[in-house]
């Protein structure tokens, strides 16, 4: 029969699958020949010949909507996907049964003779797909074409011919001619064509071996020939043939993918998914053009939304949709069931049921109600089967079903043997070779009856891109691909075999070569290996394993090329306008299908305890790194990165009966001892293992012209970066999966050594070399994909995919509940037992890094770090999980110095251990041995829905422990020198300026980053308190976080390379942290801190150490939601409860120590690390400004609701001693006293229906005092006197929570009161205090040309120390300047008050004695009462204001009295006597009848900061007596210590002293400042005689006002004194009489500086007039006579002295005459003119010049009571005496 020019009808492609909305447009078979030889069917060939089949297929993208089309499409889609799900139901429960082997039956016979006799030949076949819908300016066509596909029989040498007897083997050729598959972008479009013309090029157009086409290959022309032999008798050669064995060979498989190509993909790809999408819509799409139509189309939109979205919601969620489609499943399940109750018969009307649910209910809803059909099915059948099982007649009906299954295999058979007569059946048997009653052979095991070997000579993958002028862009070859596969039917075994000679993959050419990037290294001297050898074999023979798989490879040599990479790179990067949105999806959810099925059949291996044999041996390649990124073999620097040798291997142990008994009894181990341990050991043998070892992954560093192949192999060079490691991992599964007590799981490694050394040149050159190289350039991120989030409601829609997801789990469900079904009896108990899931261990024994310095001679080891046993524990339950990770050890070395002999004795004192390496600096060393740990750091997670939740884990879901043992630092000064200059060297060289646009871009990028995540983080906040009150109610008792931490010990030493200089230990600090649902608690303890001082000198070892059971205890717990709701009227719920203990801690203060701590910090203080201590203040800068913006926003955030804090703190405040010498035990003792802090809440009514709520918090310090003390050996207290009396603050603090809405009350209200301070002192308490800090401050100073010498250094300021940058004008110390912006104020804009401070002390007094004080336990009753010399105090002191809230200020502070009185002896007892009062000193007096403050001061600020300071002082009398004063100054005088006298230095020492630089002026103020300062006529009185009020005084009085102005633009200062006056009377008097000695004058000043210029400056005085008398001079003389009567009577005491030598002879030459000496040569020394430190003797010597006589005469004058005064009259501008 022949047929030609046959025209098929079109027809659509997606018929079967909407997802390819496609249809054929045209199509045509060319010529089809069936030659069936009727005569003689058994002896000749069947040919089926096809010669030409063209087909066009088109995009279908004008489909109108038909609802029954629609509807049948979707019934027909789902009836297909219920009959997969069956299929697959079917095919779980068959899964595990044994099946039944197969025999060499009739229709294997008769399938056989059909092969043998069946000839086919097709040729000319070419089928094209065109898409000009996609993209209409690039359309693209897919083509697939055939040249020749010839499937003929032919004899033993494989030439065609006829088989017309029965014969044993078969011989079929099949050849292939040029199968090709095309992708032409922007190409020609057939669909327009007619027929012929398209007939015409689809014919011409077929690819062919040596055709030149225009085509876009993806796959070139491929040809094949394989060879295929059918063995129809194996037994008669013994099985030693395959029962088929077929040969496929091929040349070349050319595989090929343009950039076109790929962007045509993806767009087609995205074409697909509009398609999608639209059929979604198609329904409601209007049949009209968009032009004229605008309002129909938008209806369009609405009603898309409205129904997929908004009323399908509302609608699936409504209560008559979930009750009505809840019965129709129960409907559907009972007809079902009664459908599989009785298949054969099943009524019309249930059927019709059956087919109207289906047409209601989707796949899942139908797949889940048969399951349950089912089981309920199953239970009525087994009911049945019970009830007729009864009786003697049962056994009669069993053996229907092996009749059935016997039945089915003879169907075909019967249905020939009613066809054919006897006579045909014998001629039909005896042309298949088959004989009735045959009997099957037994298969051997050995028996391969299916052999498939395929031989490739090439295979190639070459990606292009036409726009550039080198096309290719990657090209990867395979040759020689070998492939075998053999099927052992006896045991349903499977051989795969595979191999690999070599791969190249070859880049971008470049410069007219072409890079190979990746080359095979499969030859070793002569000998020449395959790539990768590949064998998998199922149920091997030798029965030692089930499954056995061996994979070899051989090194591979890896090149970067930079080019390629960024050209590939470049190739898949999808067009800007393609979102594959859904393709995404699907993608992600076929990959979720893909891991569920591996993980399921890895369960159902484990179950079925499969064991594999594994090989796998792949030798270590490795990867070029070039630099530039080019490779230019021996011309350019290189990096080696050695992959290592990965080896893994099984290992199966065999526990036998005896074992597993042993195993299996639990009771025995009571019973005997000894069979605990043999179980034990069975336990450690009951697991597969699986060895995995990676060894010798290195990583190399060579320069041009370096052997580094030779290096990598020698393991160890100077070339190496990374030393080889090795990694061994072992993995271990159970052979007992029943057994609770063994790990179904387990994984162990180890990480012997990672060792790590270069030098900074070496690094250097690494990261240049990365630098280098060009990466890829990154894409445009502007257009985010989650933007594009157009109808993404639509996609709802399950896909396929997503579908299929759901009916697995399905078809699992419904194969666990049969499988429960048909189990009976109880749950067993393994249910409930937590089970070991997994355990994992690894450990990396040691980590070693090592930092070498480059030098001309070398490369000098500078820095090792060593990290020793970083490991990690994880065991998995059912309920639990626990995780640990530790680490044992950390040591930082310095070897470039090594320590002197005298500072490793005394290091030996202070470290527990060292690193190896004798005198080399350990800066940070781990005193601990191989047993214990640095770190350990555990983590326990526990289900809460476990049995053994409450019990067990204590209901706690979470536990995190952390343990540090103890560490020990020493900051060596020269060593952290060295490191610092190393590191800033090291940076300083590794710099790499950025471009200004790029840092300007990543700087914007890192903003708009930190605003999503500060967005984010907001609209998480906001959505958890929306969902707080939702969820699930929980235990409040459950604990879901508990953290405890602990550290044992922690020392820190500070040394210099010749002596340590202090020693501090921190031992004993845990912390623990509590997380419920309702709150939060975290405790923390700090044991023992203590500083101590390394001189063996010192009696004060110890410089700071704790007095007490621990430093600080710390109780913080914080509640949730405490205050919410009916709580907040409670006072006592609180939101946050903080209790604080502090102990006492006792320090010392040395001068010595500090100075030498000071001296050490200098130290690091050179030219070098300069840049680097600058970066690290402008990092300190940033931080704080960052700290000053989260204050404020926290600020803001408590101002909205203040949480209720409860604070109760209890401190021992510290005690300071102040030694006079590191040697001496007499001290100054400074007792900080003890503080109370507290708080309570109250509430206040207000017009709200909730009060607010105020905080009062108390602070109380007590007994702050300081004593003058002496110590005994064991530094406890001995003798004392107090020189402050103790001293007691009360301060009070009150917050308005409600402040947010409530402003009646200030925000902070603060007030605080000090009774009084009372300091005492004795003459004895002065010289003590002063000896005792002069020699504490000279301790340890070093001389004062040293001193001065570093002083100069200090000087000496650079323009940039002198100078003030930008950022620090704006900053004091480091910290920003915070400044308050007032609120915009509007009409109803009302001020509040949100600060009030109010604080006073009540009185002040210093009280001063003579002579000693006396020590004693206590400190009282130190000094006699009648030593008193004089007192000193100030009475009420006062500050109060308060702060609105746009930012005024007000502020007051007042000073009540000052009062001066003399306490003498005498004075006091004179003035008994006389019943006058002593005089007192200073003192207020009375103004207009009344007593005001003696000074007042007033300070306000507005709201744009301007400031007005006034002070007053008024009503003070100040009443000078030198008899007072003269005790008075020699009582501190006399108190100084002796000072010493001061080495000699050169002229030179301070000669060369640098001028500072001159300090830039001050930026210009932004806001005005004024200050007015008044003095009221003070009194100042100097008076003869203090008891006697009838004495004769001098009296000035005078008004003094001040007042300055600062503008941003002028700075104004005015000044006058007014009525300056001098008078003369007698002191009881002076109000009646007195003589005035300057007659009233005033003087004024003024001054007008603009900002940045000089000053102009105003002075005017009155008439000044001078009024003497010999009555003022006589006062004058008496009031100083007092003064010289003290100095006569202690000269008196003192006789002159007489030389000794007086009277003998002497040389002249000797003696240092003044007349002897040269006049020119002479230089007066600059001696005070009041001096009388001078000799008589030296005067009667005449070894004084002139001017020493002069001022010795006016000495001797003064002595002799002469007052000589000298008055001067100006007259015509000459003075006359």
């Amino acid at each position: 029969m022949e047929q030609r020019c046959y025209k098929l009808m079109p027809f659509s492609l997606d018929k079967k699958s909407k997802s390819l909305p496609d249809s054929v447009r045209k199509q045509c078979l060319g010529k089809l020949t069936l030659k069936i030889p009727w005569k003689n069917l058994y002896t000749e060939s069947v040919v089926a010949s096809i010669d030409g089949l063209y087909a066009l297929a088109v995009p279908n993208v004008a489909i109108k909507y038909n609802a029954e089309k629609e509807e049948k499409a979707k019934q027909e889609s789902k009836q297909r996907k219920l009959l997969q799900i069956e299929e697959a139901k079917k095919a779980a429960t068959d899964k595990g049964k044994e099946k039944e082997p197969k025999k060499d039956s009739f229709a294997e016979k008769m399938a056989a003779q059909i092969i043998k006799n069946l000839q086919i030949q097709i040729r000319n076949i070419h089928v094209r797909y065109e898409d000009a819908y996609t993209d209409p300016k690039n359309p693209f066509s897919i083509g697939v074409s055939l040249a020749e596909l010839l499937f003929q029989t032919t004899d033993e040498n494989w030439k065609p011919c006829v088989v017309k007897e029965a014969v044993n083997q078969i011989f079929k050729l099949v050849k292939l001619d040029s199968l090709a598959v095309y992708w032409n972008s922007s190409s020609e479009q057939y669909a327009s064509l007619s027929n012929e013309r398209l007939l015409e090029r689809l014919g011409k157009e077929i690819a062919g071996q040596d055709k030149t086409s225009a085509y876009q290959f993806l796959i070139k022309p491929i040809s094949s020939v394989a060879h295929l032999k059918l063995n129809m008798k194996p037994e008669l050669n013994n099985f030693t043939l395959p029962k088929a064995f077929l040969t496929v060979v091929f040349d070349e498989i050319g595989i090929g993918l343009s950039k076109l190509q790929y962007n045509d993909v993806l767009n087609m790809l995205e074409s697909f998914e509009r398609m999608y999408l639209m059929s979604v819509y198609r329904k409601y799409r209007p049949d009209v053009p968009l032009h004229k139509h605008a309002k129909i189309w938008w209806h369009f939109a609405r009603d898309s939304v409205l129904e997929e979205k908004v009323r399908r919601r509302r609608r699936m969620f409504s209560w008559g949709h979930i009750i009505h489609h809840r019965t129709v499943m129960k409907k559907y399940r009972d007809a079902y069931t009664k459908k599989l109750s009785n298949p054969k018969k099943v009524p019309q009307d249930v059927q019709k049921g059956i087919e109207e649910y289906e047409k209601v209910l989707d796949v899942f809803s139908i797949t889940l109600m048969r399951s349950q059909a089912e089981v309920e099915a199953a239970k009525l059948g087994a009911k049945k089967a019970e009830e007729k099982s009864g009786g003697w007649f049962g056994g009669f009906f069993g053996g229907s079903k092996k009749k059935k299954e016997g039945k089915e295999e003879q169907d075909i058979k019967e249905q020939f043997e009613k066809e054919f007569s006897e006579k045909e059946k014998a001629k039909l048997y005896e042309a298949i070779g088959y004989q009735e009653n045959e009997v099957d052979p037994a298969l051997p095991r050995e028996f391969v009856a299916v052999r498939l070997v395929t031989k490739l000579s090439t295979l190639s993958l070459t990606l292009n891109d036409e726009t550039k002028k080198e096309p290719q862009i990657l090209k990867l070859q395979l040759k020689d691909v070998y492939a075998s596969v053999g099927q052992r039917p006896a045991e349903s075994a499977v051989q795969v075999e595979g191999k690999i000679d070599r791969l190249q993959v070859v880049g971008s050419p470049q410069d007219g070569s072409t890079p190979k990037m990746v080359v095979s290294q499969n030859q070793e001297k002569d000998k020449v290996y395959a790539l990768l050898n590949f064998n998998l074999e199922t149920n091997p023979l030798d029965k030692k394993c089930d499954t056995r798989v061996i994979v070899e490879s051989r090194p591979l040599q890896i090149v970067y090329d930079a080019i390629s990479i960024n050209n590939m790179a470049d190739f898949f990067k999808p067009p800007k306008e393609v979102y594959l949105k859904q393709l995404s999806r699907a993608a992600m959810a076929k990959f979720e299908d893909i891991k569920e099925q591996s993980a399921t059949g890895l369960k159902h291996a484990i179950e079925q305890h499969k064991y594999t044999d594994i090989r796998v041996d792949l030798k270590p390649s490795y990867v070029i790194i070039p630099h530039g990124g080019i490779y230019k073999k021996g011309a350019v620097n290189m990096l080696i990165l050695d992959l290592g040798n990965l080896k893994v291997n099984s290992e199966k142990n065999k526990v036998g009966g005896d074992d597993k008994s042993k195993l299996w009894s639990n009771s025995r181990k009571i019973l005997y001892p000894k069979m605990a341990m043999a179980v034990e050991e069975v336990m450690s043998r009951a697991y597969d293992n699986f060895k995995i070892k990676l060894d010798r992954v290195q990583l190399l560093y060579a320069k041009p012209g370096e052997d580094w192949n030779s290096a990598r192999l020698a393991g160890t060079s100077p070339q190496h970066v990374l030393l080889p490691i090795s990694i061994n991992l072992l993995l271990q599964k159970s052979m007992f999966d029943n057994d609770r007590r063994l790990a179904k799981m387990k994984m162990s490694g180890d990480l012997p050594l990672l060792s790590l050394s270069l030098s900074d040149l070496r690094l250097q050159e690494i990261l240049q070399l990365a630098q280098s190289i060009p990466l890829p350039e990154a894409g445009d991120e502007d257009q985010e994909l989650e933007d594009m989030d157009v109808f993404s409601d639509a996609f709802d829609i399950p896909l396929d995919v997503n579908e299929n997801r759901i009916m697995k789990k399905v078809v699992n469900v419904s194969a666990e509940m049969a499988e429960q079904e048909g189990e009976s009896g109880p749950s067993r108990p393994q249910d409930v037992v937590n089970r070991t899931i997994l355990e994992m261990k690894f450990e990396i024994k040691e980590v070693s890094v090592c930092l070498q310095e480059h030098t001309e001679d070398g490369d000098i080891p500078m820095i090792k770090l060593v990290l020793t046993t970083m490991g990690t524990n994880v065991t998995t339950r059912k309920f639990d999980m626990e995780a640990e990770a530790y680490l044992g050890g950390i040591y930082l070395q310095n070897l470039k110095f090594k320590a002197t002999e005298s500072l490793n004795q005394q290091l030996d004192s202070l470290t527990s251990s060292v690193l190896e390496g004798g005198p080399l600096i350990n800066l940070i060393n781990t005193p601990t041995n191989e047993e214990t740990r640095l770190l350990t750091f555990t983590f326990h997670k526990a289900d809460p829905e476990g049995p053994e939740f409450e019990s067990t884990f204590e209901n706690t879901e979470q536990k995190i422990g952390v343990t540090f043992t103890s560490l020990e630092v020493l900051l060596h000064q020269e060593a952290l020198l060295s490191v610092m200059k190393f590191a800033a060297q090291l940076q300083k060289s590794l710099q790499v300026e950025e471009s200004p646009t790029k840092e300007a871009k990543t700087n914007a990028d890192a903003q708009k980053k930190k605003e999503e995540q500060s967005k984010t983080a907001k609209d998480k906040q906001a959505g958890s308190k929306g969902s707080q009150k939702k969820g699930k109610v929980k235990d409040t008792e459950r604990i879901n976080l508990r953290v405890t931490a602990e550290l044992e010990g922690f020392g820190v030493a500070v040394c210099t390379n010749n002596t340590v200089i202090t020693n501090a230990r921190i031992n004993g600090i845990s912390a623990g942290v509590v997380i419920q649902d309702s709150k939060t608690v975290v405790t923390s303890e700090l044991r023992e801190v203590t500083v101590y001082d390394s001189n063996t000198k010192t009696k004060y070892p110890k410089i700071v150490e704790i007095k007490g059971d621990a430093v600080l205890k710390l109780n913080l717990t914080i509640y949730n939601n405490a205050t919410e709701g009916d709580k907040y009227s409670d006072m006592s719920c609180v939101d946050t409860s903080v209790d604080v203990q502090l102990g006492c801690i006792r320090g010392v203060f040395l001068m010595r120590f500090v100075s030498d701590l000071l001296e050490y910090l200098n130290g690091f203080q050179v030219e070098e690390l300069q840049s680097q201590i600058e970066a690290a203040k402008g990092k300190v800068r940033e931080a704080s400004e960052a700290v000053t913006e989260s204050a404020k926003v926290a600020m803001a955030q408590l101002a909205e609701k203040s949480p209720r804090v409860s604070i109760k703190v209890s401190m021992s405040a510290p005690v300071i001693l102040v030694p006079q010498r590191s040697d001496s035990l007499n001290v100054l003792m400074v007792d900080f006293g003890h503080l109370d802090v507290s708080n309570s809440f109250s509430p206040v009514k207000t017009d709200a229906k909730i009060p607010a709520v105020l905080d009062s918090m108390k602070i109380d310090l007590k007994s702050l005092k300081v004593a003058r003390a002496e110590l005994s050996t064991e530094k406890e207290v001995v003798g004392q006197c107090l020189v402050l009396e103790p001293v007691s603050l009360n301060l009070s603090v009150t917050r308005n929570l409600a402040f947010g809405w409530y402003k009646e009350i200030p925000a902070v209200d603060l007030s605080g009161q000090l009774e009084s301070i009372e300091a005492t002192m004795s003459q004895g308490d002065y010289k003590v205090i002063m000896t005792l800090l002069s020699d504490n401050l000279s301790e340890g100073q070093k001389s004062d040309t040293v001193a001065g010498s570093s002083k100069v250094k200090d000087t000496e300021m650079t323009p940039a120390q002198g100078q003030t940058t930008d950022s620090e004008k704006t900053t004091t110390a480091g910290a920003p300047a915070i400044t308050l912006t007032p609120p915009e104020q509007s009409d109803t804009y009302k001020l509040h008050t949100q600060l009030k401070f109010q604080f006073q002390i009540n009185s002040l007094s210093a009280t001063l004695y003579s002579g000693e004080s006396t020590l004693t336990t206590d400190g009282q009753n130190s000094r006699s009462a009648d030593q008193a010399l004089g007192q000193f105090m100030i009475e009420v002191v006062g500050v109060k204001g308060e702060m609105k809230s746009d930012g005024s200020l007000t502020t007051s502070v007042i000073l009540k009295d000052t009062v001066v009185d003399d306490k003498r002896k005498q004075k006091q007892e004179a003035g008994i006597k006389s019943s006058h009062p002593p005089i007192r000193m200073i003192e207020r007096v009375t103004s207009g009848g009344k007593k005001n403050d003696m000074i007042d001061v007033q300070f306000t600020q507005d709201p744009s900061q301007n400031k007005d300071v006034n002070v007053k002082v008024c009503s003070i009398r100040v009443v000078v007596c030198l008899d007072f004063l003269m005790p008075l100054a020699d009582f501190f005088t006399s108190g100084l210590p002796d000072s010493k006298p001061a080495p000699p230095t050169t002229g030179n020492a301070h000669s060369k002293v640098a001028t500072p630089s001159k300090a830039p002026p001050p930026p210009p103020p932004t806001s005005e400042m004024s200050v007015t300062v008044s003095m009221e006529t003070p009194e100042i009185i100097l008076i003869e005689d203090q008891m006697d009020p009838a004495s004769n005084s001098l009296l000035l009085s005078m008004g003094v006002e001040f007042r300055m102005r600062v503008t941003p633009e002028t700075q104004d200062m005015s000044a006058s004194v007014n009525s300056l006056q001098i008078a003369s009377a007698i002191f009881n008097q002076r109000e009646k009489r007195r003589a005035q000695i300057l007659n009233p004058c005033d003087i004024s000043f003024y001054s007008k500086t603009p900002q940045g210029k000089s000053p102009h400056m105003d002075i005017s005085t009155s008439d000044l007039i001078l009024n003497i008398s010999p009555r003022t001079i006589r006062t004058v003389t008496l009031i100083t006579a007092n003064l010289s009567k003290q100095e006569e009577a202690e000269n008196d005491k003192e006789k002159q002295k007489v030389p000794a030598d007086l009277w003998n002879t002497k040389k002249l030459s000797e003696r240092k005459f003044w007349f002897l000496k040269d006049a020119s040569a002479e230089q007066l020394p600059d001696i005070d003119m009041f001096s009388t430190d001078i000799a008589l003797d030296e005067i009667e010597r005449g070894e004084q010049g002139p001017s020493e006589m002069v001022k010795q005469c006016s000495a001797r004058l003064h002595d002799s009571y002469c007052c000589c005064y000298i008055v001067s009259v100006s007259l015509s501008r000459r003075n006359c005496p």
